[in-house]
């Protein structure tokens, strides 16, 4: 199974309300793209069709 997650970092000091989509095994919390912060929770996530 793979999920498509959502990720918003509203506190980013480089690029303020950055939003990014990745896909996972699991809904896991992620790292912003830009300033490297970890453990950004999911905003939502999609489990993708495995057909």
């Amino acid at each position: 199974m793979q999920y498509f997650i959502r990720y918003r970092h509203l506190n980013c000091m480089i690029d303020p309300r950055i939003e990014w989509f990745d896909v996972w095994s699991c809904a896991c919390n992620g790292e912003c793209p830009v300033c490297g912060m970890k453990d950004i929770e999911p905003v939502e996530w999609t489990v993708m069709d495995e057909r």
